[in-house]
């Protein structure tokens, strides 16, 4: 996939994943609490 990349740092439901939409790519997504970090797995 081309486009931007970007990290969500502290990552909770994924809501700059959602923000920013299907052209950007999440390289690092982290969370403390796996139940936070679920949605941004793929």
């Amino acid at each position: 996939m081309d486009g931007p990349n970007y990290y969500e740092f502290f990552a909770g439901g994924g809501m700059a994943r959602a923000g920013l939409g299907p052209g950007w790519r999440c390289l690092l997504a982290n969370d403390f609490d796996a139940s936070g970090a679920r949605p941004n797995e793929m």
